[in-house]
């Protein structure tokens, strides 16, 4: 109905209800960052990082905190 009333513009997302998404395009970046880096510039004692770490990394720099689970899910993105 929409499309056909409005056309194009009828196929534009309109605004979600509902919390935004903690994850946002400059986190993403931000980790995208620190996984570039090494983990024992960052205080970790193993030469890789996991998610788990990735996210108390993240929490100190940022102040933003996520669960492993959502530092997974980006990280996929970037696959």
């Amino acid at each position: 109905m929409t499309f056909a009333l409005l056309r194009t513009q009828g196929l534009v997302d309109r605004p979600r209800s509902g919390r935004p998404p903690k994850v946002t395009c400059e986190l993403e970046q931000h980790l995208n960052r620190l996984v570039d880096q090494d983990p024992l510039q960052h205080g970790s004692i193993h030469s890789q990082w996991s998610c788990r770490e990735l996210a108390t990394v993240l929490a100190q720099q940022t102040g933003v905190h996520l669960g492993r689970e959502s530092v997974r899910c980006a990280l996929k993105k970037r696959i």
